[in-house]
């Protein structure tokens, strides 16, 4: 008598094959597709990926005007960002802007609290600037200054207040009005805070850091010579392109300190790199305060947090102290050269003239300070010493001089130059003494 099969699942991975063999396509079909959505929704990493969509979350529109004529902007290109403005130019924007905030009806209350707490600020800068425009002419630098506080604008403040001295010589009417602009800027800050906090309640989903990075992060940050300012540089990794990108940036120092930024993108190419400038600001010693601060001393990671109506995606983070900022410094030093020569020992009636080398740095604008490092060998003999050296700018002739610590006439020499914040170190390569 045949044996009559079981239709029951089977319990071990042997029954269970011959069980799902015996089965019909339509059964085979439906596991398989179970099994395919159990996968997807447990296995790690297995979000969106390049060429996927996301599902889209409609921005508010008042919130879309709110944040594109509040949030700091972000640029295509560098240049972008270094043109500068007028302060009527200034104004007429600021105007422009208020008006725009001013025009927001929303039953939101928290949107409709931050849109009051914007006009408030746009207020204040705008009483500011025209309690400047008053003041005694030519008050230049506080017209400059004051482009720096609201979205963005640039100005040439090293250039306009040439050294200390004249930040210190700022009459009563200057300085009230530079901690007025300090606390319309304290404010203007908070508002963007708030603004990204609101920026999260209409986003898309959350998409883990862990399972794939959607947004790129890079930065050049000044050293030296080397850029008057920090950039930060963003790509879209997401596939496709974005709308109505709020981002939080937070940059953190060596010592702790932290400053926050927060821009807004409409619209986000695919594959498109945007720029932010950011500076470490001007100290003003008559209030004791440092302005328009949007960067730290001694960057050592940024943290990107972006919210659009395809996704939101948190602590994205780039370590930028260590292996990173070395290799970019790396990158500033490429093209340095040093010319040298080596200065021998001469007997001389009152002084000696001792060895050393005298040398001059090309290829690159400059160094910041360092530490100059020679080392004199001949044969088995080697003598090594070191100078610690303020900036050295191209062309300028440096002369190390050992000081009588170098006894003997060597045949050789090579210079390594290092510095405080960073592990790469310069060499020269060896150098032959010809006499």
């Amino acid at each position: 008598m045949p044996r009559e099969e079981s239709t029951e699942p089977a319990t071990t991975a042997r029954q269970f094959l011959d069980w799902l063999r015996r089965q019909t396509w339509l059964t085979n079909f439906v596991i398989v597709f179970v099994g395919f959505v159990v996968i997807k929704t447990i296995w790690p990493g297995s979000g969106n990926r390049p060429g996927q969509h996301f599902d889209r979350v409609r921005c508010p529109p008042e919130y879309v005007t709110l944040a594109s004529h509040f949030a700091e902007p972000l640029y295509e290109t560098t240049e972008d960002a270094r043109s500068k403005k007028e302060l009527e130019e200034v104004v007429a924007d600021l105007e422009r802007d208020r008006l725009a905030i001013s025009g927001i009806h929303t039953d939101n209350s928290e949107l409709q609290q931050v849109c009051g707490k914007a006009l408030a600020v746009c207020d204040g800068f705008l009483a500011d600037m025209t309690r400047i425009q008053t003041l005694p002419q030519p008050p230049g630098f506080l017209e400059s200054f004051i482009g720096g506080f609201y979205r963005g604008f640039t100005f040439d403040l090293a250039g306009i207040a040439s050294d200390a001295e004249q930040l210190a010589e700022l009459n009563r009417e200057q300085t009230e009005a530079i901690q007025s602009l300090a606390v319309h800027a304290g404010e203007h800050k908070s508002v963007l805070l708030m603004l990204a906090h609101v920026a999260e309640q209409h986003a898309g989903d959350v998409v883990p850091i862990d399972n794939r990075k959607l947004i790129e992060i890079g930065a050049l940050v000044s050293w030296g010579v080397f850029q008057d300012n920090d950039w930060l540089y963003l790509t879209n990794l997401a596939g496709q392109e974005l709308n109505n990108c709020t981002i939080l940036v937070e940059i953190q120092g060596r010592g702790g300190q932290t400053v926050r930024n927060v821009h807004f993108v409409d619209r986000w190419a695919v594959g498109a790199t945007l720029w932010a400038k950011y500076s470490t600001g001007t100290h003003f010693p008559q209030i004791n305060r440092t302005l328009q601060a949007s960067t730290v001393q001694d960057m050592s990671s940024v943290t990107v947090s972006v919210w659009c109506e395809e996704f939101a995606q948190t602590d994205n983070r780039l370590s930028y102290w260590g292996e990173v900022r070395d290799k970019v410094i790396a990158e500033y030093c490429r093209d340095l050269s040093i010319d040298s020569q080596f200065i021998p020992y001469e007997k001389g009636v009152v002084w000696d003239t001792h060895r050393g080398v005298l040398a001059s740095l090309d290829g690159i604008p400059g160094l910041p300070e360092s530490t100059v490092t020679i080392h004199f060998t001949n044969g088995k003999q080697r003598h090594s010493q070191s100078w610690k050296i303020d900036p050295w700018t191209n062309g300028r002739l440096q002369k190390f001089d050992t000081g009588g610590k170098l006894q003997w006439d060597p045949t050789g020499y090579e210079l390594e130059i290092s510095f405080t914040d960073t592990a790469f170190v310069f060499h020269t390569g060896p150098v032959t003494i010809r006499r």
